[in-house]
């Protein structure tokens, strides 16, 4: 999304993007109803700062259950953010998804992405549908068959 969106003098200056599992979609098992996210975006433009625990499933991350236990004791993964910020977060990956965002402007970057086939927070088939849909030159699509969605730790 920054890609698309920074100012041209900041863009100017990138020579390319690296991303791993990428949040261009939740995954399709994970993914708050329609209702949810509509009633959430209603909701954060009445109480933006409200704060909402939404809790990553820790086996989602990945098969080494020491990855796992290091997720669930950081003190820095609270699960907690903002309906505003939420609802941005959505609305940023609903815009990547959907196509609304057009990179024509970063042909001439380089662009590697990476995401395993069985990552359960965010969408390998989204990422899969939006990497085949850029016009970039210069890009990798590196799919990982079988893994999760954190690969490094």
């Amino acid at each position: 999304h920054w890609a698309a969106m920074a100012p041209a003098e900041i863009k100017a200056q990138v020579t390319g993007y690296l991303c791993e599992s990428p949040l261009i979609a939740i995954h399709e098992d994970t993914q708050p109803s329609q209702i949810v996210v509509v009633v959430g975006r209603l909701a954060a433009k009445i109480v933006p700062k409200k704060q909402l625990v939404q809790k990553i499933e820790s086996t989602y991350l990945s098969r080494d259950k020491s990855v796992c236990v290091d997720f669930e004791n950081d003190e820095l993964c609270h699960d907690t953010g903002t309906l505003e910020g939420l609802a941005g977060m959505l609305q940023r990956a609903d815009d990547l998804d959907s196509g609304r965002l057009v990179f024509d402007d970063i042909e001439s970057c380089k662009l590697w992405v990476g995401h395993g086939t069985e990552d359960r927070v965010t969408s390998f088939k989204a990422t899969e549908r939006f990497m085949n849909r850029l016009k970039i030159k210069d890009k990798t699509f590196r799919i990982y068959d079988g893994h999760y969605h954190k690969r490094m730790s």
